[in-house]
């Protein structure tokens, strides 16, 4: 049986004048739906609705979208959209629920659209086929595509074969993949990965891998510095960041691989490009988790905390303007140019005693001792540990993380993604134990970085801070209560063989 609609591209305008006036004993009744509407191609930063399968379209004040089964849906949307959640009820918000709540919709390709539908008739004016037909031509760049919606009418399988013959022979190809609308209409089209898989050949070298990952990320931190400068939404930073941290990561980590005095340039270099991100970062975090805090403080104290939200608002304001004047300036770019000399260019990083050593077997080496020290800190832990060794093995655990993710082509596939999904379970204990210390201390220099006077608002603000304060000390003793038990999780009798099996040498 036929699905109720087919999808068909064609690369160019089609005018009613293509189709003729009739196919066989059916007569071609063309309607114009209008001349000529804006619209917007939307995703998310990760373009999360393109992996997805799916295509959203706004024309005028309608959404259109694409699913991967050829079904068009469609509800009215007044004004622009910024995120999902603030869409009305209805079907694309239902079928879009799988797009995070913190993800803004941002427009990936604009222009006009022209709509007309296409249908077959009988002698007795019966519609027996129908396509329905939009030409989108971009704004950014010159080209036009247009999309064909043929539509199977119960009843009628002769006129929707004639009218799908029709569109074959006037050049028009089955939509397989909706990633066609992507990258006819996005100029410089590509793929977002923001973990990236990175192949390492058998007779690669330590050398050779540690150059291959940092070229990878530095690509992917550079796919996101525009939408940094646009402040589209605050994943962009995010991933910026993390891709930095990536890097530096091999740096610290590869020892051995570039001479001594090389890795100290490289340090510099990547925490000089790092820095000036670290406080708009924070205040995106506090200003992410702004309703959580809320919830945690009673109705009595959210006065002061919209005042203190207010601040952060204006700080991270001013934080923007000042790491966008910095991305743009030719300090920046002369650093740029720098990394991609010595990663892009013909004068590679100087090469340590370790470089040549086969990556594989410098892998197992460093994650062998870095899983032992993971081990060795954790299980010296208790209630009278100081909290600095608790922050020591998440950073440990981390590290311990990037390398086997580093190298985790190098080993089986279901191995691997074992050993991190147990390493995980620990690293989210650690994590939250770590985000309720930082957020603590950032909260006592905000209040100790201002002279309140004893004004309403300052008062209101010591008052819900000291509060929020004590609450997140308490969840920070409850997550350090759960880390032996989650160590204890993670170093059981299995993983303990499969890290052997899999590092030991």
């Amino acid at each position: 049986m036929k699905s109720n609609s087919q999808n068909y591209f064609y690369s160019g305008p089609v005018t009613s004048k293509k189709f003729g006036k009739a196919l066989g004993k059916l007569t071609l009744k063309i309607d114009k739906k209008a001349e000529q509407v804006e619209f917007e191609l939307l995703d998310c930063f990760n373009q999360s609705i393109r992996k997805a399968g799916c295509v959203l379209l706004r024309l005028h004040n309608t959404l259109t979208l694409l699913l991967p089964s050829g079904q068009i849906i469609t509800q009215i949307c007044p004004e622009p959209l910024s995120y999902i959640t603030l869409l009305s009820e209805g079907p694309i918000k239902k079928a879009l629920s799988y797009v995070s709540p913190l993800r803004s919709l941002m427009v990936v390709s604009k222009g006009v659209c022209k709509q007309l539908t296409v249908s077959l008739l009988d002698n007795e004016q019966k519609t027996q086929s129908r396509a329905h037909l939009r030409t989108f031509t971009s704004s950014a760049i010159p080209t036009t595509l247009t999309l064909a919606s043929l539509v199977y009418l119960r009843g009628y399988p002769n006129a929707h074969e004639s009218l799908s013959k029709k569109l074959d022979d006037m050049g028009f190809n089955i939509m397989e993949n909706p990633n066609v609308i992507y990258e006819k209409l996005i100029a410089d089209y590509s793929v977002y990965e923001p973990k990236p898989k990175i192949t390492i050949g058998n007779n690669a070298t330590a050398y050779d891998t540690a150059n291959s990952i940092i070229r990878t990320y530095l690509k992917v931190a550079q796919a996101n510095e525009f939408g940094v400068i646009a402040d589209i939404d605050s994943e962009f930073l995010h991933d910026y960041r993390v891709s930095l941290r990536k890097i530096r990561s091999v740096i610290s980590l590869f020892k051995g691989v570039y001479s001594a005095e090389q890795r100290s340039t490289l340090k510099t270099l990547f925490s000089d490009l790092m820095a000036p991100t670290g406080r708009l970062r924070d205040l995106d975090v506090y200003l992410l988790e702004r309703e959580m805090y809320f919830t945690l403080l009673p109705t009595s104290l959210h006065q002061g905390l919209e005042y203190m939200f207010k601040l952060f608002e204006a700080e991270r304001n001013d934080q923007h303007k000042a790491l966008t004047k910095h991305f743009k300036s030719a300090s920046l770019n002369k650093q740029m140019r720098t990394v991609e000399k010595l990663f892009f260019g013909d004068n590679p990083p100087k090469a340590g005693a370790s470089a040549t050593m086969n990556a594989s077997e410098y892998a197992t080496g460093v994650i062998w001792k870095c899983y032992r020290k993971v081990c060795a800190i954790a299980r010296g832990i208790d209630e009278n540990t100081p909290d600095d060794e608790v922050h020591e093995l998440r950073i440990q655990c981390k590290k311990l993380r990037y390398l086997i993710e580093f190298f985790s082509t190098l080993f089986d596939k279901k191995d691997i993604g074992t050993v991190i999904k147990s390493l995980k379970v620990l690293q989210n204990t650690l994590g939250l134990f770590n985000d309720y210390s930082v957020q603590q201390d950032a909260l006592k220099e905000f209040i100790d970085a201002r002279t309140l006077s004893n004004t309403k608002q300052n008062i209101a603000i010591a008052q819900s801070v000291g509060a929020l304060i004590a609450i997140l000390h308490q969840r920070q003793l409850v997550e350090r209560s759960k880390v032996v038990a989650k160590f204890v999780n993670f170093d059981n009798a299995d993983t303990q063989t499969k890290f052997k099996t899999l590092f030991k040498r």
